[in-house]
């Protein structure tokens, strides 16, 4: 093998090391985009799910509270 033939091979790996090197960074990009995404979501979901909880609990105190009414005016 020649040296120009090494030069010319070496500058071919080089490119190919730097595309690669722009696919990881594209690639870490996204991923640290859909990791972000999912926290986001995460979040949303447990605020979802509590929001939930409070909401069945309201629902369960206003019937509670209708009872009691019902009761209240029955006994009047």
């Amino acid at each position: 093998m020649h040296i120009s033939d090494c030069v010319m091979k070496s500058a071919e790996l080089l490119r190919q090391l730097e595309t690669l090197i722009e696919e990881l960074d594209k690639s870490r990009s996204e991923v640290e985009r859909k990791t972000h995404d999912f926290w986001e979501y995460t979040v949303v979901y447990r605020r979802a799910r509590r929001l939930r909880g409070m909401m069945h609990a309201a629902r369960r105190l206003y019937k509670r509270l209708d009872e009691e009414e019902t009761r209240w005016m029955e006994g009047k």
